[in-house]
């Protein structure tokens, strides 16, 4: 041993552990406040190994407010839920009015606080389903203001707030009236006053036309006529315009007289009833959604009724897809109405103002009865 090195004043010196620090165990009721940032005291990167962050209270502390701040969350989003309220699904008076929102996940058929349970549904779909319809049907008035703000959607004609009409009267409530570049003459005039003399209050008063319109292209802004497809009149939304034949009362192409004007007039008025049932049936949102205005007529309830009673089997549940019966009762309809049944209806309702019901079949008939409060034969001694 070498005796130099060893210094009875001075004992050796062994080095002794410096083990980390060990965090006491914090129970869980008593996770510190939030620590901001700014509060922290700054690491002394020199001093402190690369590692050792990981293993210090600092770290903890930022873990346990992480979670506590997702906990607040989730709960405020919970309670923000539970918090929303139910609106009526058939509040028009804004342009855009809150409606209920549909769960996600799939609900019992006891859940009635959504407001997907109306009476103007078609029977036999899911709750939710009837979403898509009012709880009560509309006013006049109402469904009329919601089609304006669903016309851009649907590609409805609509009236330039510039365009001047050289002419406008009111008859029986419906307004009549022309552009200079197309004015009505006299015969054509007396035409449809005759018919609106036979109309019953049903199309009218319950279902009036907005107004009846004589007026070219070019003055409703429009690219081109339905006069250059072979209309005669035609129907755009709640008004029923004329093409410049009928306005004028005559035609080197096709017959206009007042028979076939009347007629043509009736028939495209129970499209204007059809699309007053669909604005007093669907729920704003749902006709809002892109893709809806080419489904609504076929799925309104009011069309698929007088489908059925005519004698229309529809093969994808209530609505949809549907074919014409074989019977004789059915196929008793002008070929243009056997092409669907919304024209079915437009033809069979002409018809039946008309006092033609020798060209419908009675299912047809009855239906009409039953829907306008009048007899067959109310309009017969005052045929056209």
């Amino acid at each position: 041993m070498d005796s130099q090195n060893l210094n009875p004043e001075q004992p050796t010196q062994f080095p002794i552990p410096n083990p980390d620090p060990i965090l006491p165990i914090q129970p869980i009721i008593q996770i510190p406040p939030i620590i901001q940032p700014d509060m922290l005291p700054e690491i002394d990167n020199e001093k402190s190994p690369p590692d050792s962050f990981f293993k210090s209270k600092k770290f903890y502390l930022i873990v346990a407010g992480f979670v506590i701040l997702l906990i607040v969350g989730i709960f405020s989003v919970i309670y923000s839920q539970n918090k929303k309220t139910v609106t009526n699904n058939y509040d028009l008076y804004t342009p855009f009015p809150k409606y209920v929102e549909i769960p996600s996940t799939t609900p019992t058929l006891d859940v009635v606080d959504y407001g997907c349970h109306s009476p103007l549904a078609q029977a036999g779909i899911g709750p939710f389903d009837m979403c898509s319809y009012r709880d009560q049907k509309i006013s006049i008035t109402e469904a009329q203001s919601v089609l304006n703000d669903i016309s851009l959607g649907y590609g409805i004609v609509l009236i330039p707030p510039t365009l001047k009409f050289s002419h406008e009267e009111n008859y029986k409530g419906i307004s009549i009236k022309w552009t200079d570049a197309q004015p009505i003459s006299a015969n054509t005039l007396s035409w449809i006053k005759s018919a609106l003399d036979i109309l019953p209050p049903y199309f009218y008063q319950d279902h009036p036309v907005q107004a009846i319109i004589s007026a070219s292209a070019t003055d409703l802004g429009q690219s081109h006529s339905p006069e250059s497809e072979g209309a005669a009149l035609y129907q755009s939304g709640l008004n029923i315009f004329l093409t410049s034949e009928y306005a004028k009362g005559s035609s080197t192409m096709y017959v206009v007289n007042k028979e076939v004007l009347v007629q043509g007039l009736f028939h495209e008025w129970v499209h204007v009833v059809q699309n007053y049932e669909i604005l007093q049936t669907f729920t704003v949102k749902y006709l809002f959604i892109p893709g809806n205005a080419s489904v609504v007529m076929g799925m309104s309830p009011f069309n698929i009724s007088y489908a059925k009673a005519a004698g229309w089997i529809f093969t994808d549940g209530d609505w949809g897809y549907a074919t014409l019966g074989t019977d004789n009762d059915a196929q008793k309809q002008t070929d243009y109405g056997k092409t669907k049944y919304v024209e079915d209806m437009a033809e069979s309702g002409s018809f039946f103002m008309l006092c033609q019901n020798d060209k419908i079949s009675d299912a047809r008939i009855k239906w009409w009865e039953q829907t306008t409060g009048t007899s067959r034969n109310a309009y017969c001694p005052s045929k056209i």
